[in-house]
């Protein structure tokens, strides 16, 4: 190899690691040296030092094809090692493209064809994908026994550089299967090779997991501290698609911990994935957003998310579903053993199915998103949100009939929370919820908090007579509830008091001033004792 030509390769390796893609354009550029001074065996390193960094940049397809490059020069030098190499990348993109079986195919034939051969770093590699196949399989029996063999291989032959990875696999089984010790058992013995690997994105991905043995046990001061070393690590590297990760597992623990600090963090990852056009991982950090809002009550912002998070995941199976194709297309023509169309109908039958339960899922998430924005979560009624929604379609009644707006508080509510605790008072506007829920079904009326210990029922196209009636109804189903509380040494029963309006026409009176008017009651109702009813003036006349 001619010396600067050396050097030039000996530039793209030290790139490998951080900066994939100037690391491609200097392979690139060996490649076409090798192909235009007829070098195969320089041809054929480089061939599988391109398929290295396909497989950082998750270019599937690229990394197929160049694979398959790489396979046919090595056949012509009639290198085993060369083929199993070449095999072992082969499945490592049928995996990343969520071809399990071919995966598992692959790095099949790559085994058998280095068991008689003396190279135990790429049949140990082999070994630990095969692993993560049955992993990704949540076979994790068969995932720990291909683990082991790795485990085992590595201590007999003293392969250092990837005896970290292995122990980091197998604390990650034990970790999956909530066996912290064990999985920590793992990571510490990890953790003595740490130096002896010389690998500096499998430390900080051993970082990354023993924070989160550590979040999982509820450790979050030192959790917090392996997840920095690990964003050092990456940042050091400039490695942003595992520093993403990072990113989203420090939000997942500053949601645990309560802290303000969350969304910043998650805000950051957002921005990193998507300088990476990681879409997969914007998407996770999508759902987190949509999560994080709901919790907060901002449904508005939690929709938007929700809406990025299923384009995203869309946009992810669309072009997972396109490298599918692609790579099964490329590999009919390796192995030339079933027409094109067959493969074809097998994966359109299979997209079909997985088409149909995201449409499933968006229409159960919905229904979850719907139910949220306008339903309260503690009594499971109707909102304020909801209230606005159902009063604006209020129109004029019909005639020889009404509507009924009903103002209804729990009285002296303060007491109840003062002697018996914000617990005690969350039971006690449950069991009110359904008292009253069960009332309004009744005669086909609509009740909803309105906020605190208020409710507000709304009977539509009703005769006036009976309201009276409805609403002591009301009154007396809550008083014989029996739900008591002390104040001062004094029990007390729970009441309630109500003040009403009757709607008789939207020209001449507005709907805010009904409220007003049904408000107005329920003061006068309180000022009165409590535990009565009061009618708005203008219907007393």
């Amino acid at each position: 190899m001619d010396i600067a030509i050396r050097e030039l390769y000996e530039a793209g390796k030290k790139k490998m690691n951080n900066n994939y893609h100037d690391a491609l354009d200097i392979f690139i550029q060996i490649r076409d040296e090798a192909l235009a001074g007829s070098d195969q065996k320089l041809l054929g390193e480089v061939l599988l030092d391109m398929c290295f960094v396909y497989r950082n940049l998750s270019d599937s397809v690229n990394g197929f094809k160049t694979s398959d490059y790489a396979l046919k020069c090595y056949e012509g030098l009639n290198d085993i090692e060369g083929q199993a190499r070449a095999n072992n990348y082969f499945g490592i993109f049928c995996f990343y493209s969520g071809l399990f079986q071919q995966a598992l195919k692959y790095f099949m034939i790559a085994e058998k064809m280095i068991q008689n051969e003396d190279c135990p770093k790429l049949y140990l590699s082999i070994l630990s994908n095969i692993g993560e196949v049955y992993k990704e399989a949540t076979d994790y029996d068969y995932a720990m026994s291909y683990y082991e063999k790795a485990k085992t291989l590595a201590e007999l032959f003293e392969i250092e550089v990837y005896h970290m990875a292995i122990l980091t696999n197998i604390g990650d089984l034990h970790l999956k299967a909530n066996d912290l010790n064990a999985a920590m058992d793992s990571f510490t013995e990890a953790l003595s090779h740490i130096n002896a690997s010389k690998d500096d994105i499998y430390a900080g991905d051993l970082f990354c997991k023993i924070g989160e043995a550590y979040m999982k046990s509820g450790n979050f001061h030192i959790a917090r501290d392996y997840f920095y070393q690990a964003k050092e690590q990456f940042e050091r590297l400039d490695n942003n698609y595992y520093l993403v990760d990072t990113y989203i597992q420090l939000y997942d623990l500053e949601i645990l911990s309560e802290s303000d600090e969350a969304l910043p963090i998650l805000g950051q990852a957002n921005k990193l994935a998507i300088f990476c056009c990681a879409d997969k991982k914007r998407a996770e950090i999508e759902k987190r957003f949509h999560d994080y809002y709901v919790s907060a009550g901002e449904y508005k912002k939690a929709l938007s998310h929700f809406t990025n998070y299923h384009y995203l995941i869309t946009k992810t199976e669309s072009l997972n579903l396109i490298n599918k194709l692609e790579i099964l297309k490329l590999e009919n023509e390796l192995v030339n053993k079933r027409p094109t169309n067959v493969i074809l109908n097998e994966i359109i039958e299979s997209q079909s199915l997985e088409n149909e339960k995201i449409v499933d899922l968006l229409k159960d998430q919905n229904l979850i998103l719907q139910k949220q924005a306008n339903y309260d979560t503690l009594t499971n009624m109707p909102n304020r949100r909801s209230i606005n929604k159902k009063l604006k379609t209020l129109a004029n009644p019909k005639p020889g009939t009404c509507h009924v707006l009903m103002m209804i508080d729990i009285d002296h509510f303060k007491w109840v929370n003062d002697s018996k605790g914000h617990s005690y008072g969350d039971i006690c506007l449950e069991k009110i919820s359904h008292i009253l829920s069960e009332a309004m079904g009744e005669v086909q009326g609509f009740v909803g908090r309105f906020g605190g210990e208020e409710f507000i029922c709304i009977l539509e196209n009703f005769n006036v007579t009976p309201v009276c009636h409805i609403a002591e109804q009301l009154r007396e189903k809550v008083e014989n509830a029996n739900i008591f509380y002390t104040h001062e040494g004094e029990q007390f029963r729970i009441t309630i008091s109500i003040g009403y309006t009757v709607i008789s026409d939207f020209s001449r009176t507005s709907l805010a001033e009904y409220i007003e008017m049904a408000d107005h009651s329920l003061y006068e109702a309180k000022s009165a004792g409590r535990n009565c009813i009061k009618i708005a003036k203008h219907c007393e006349r």
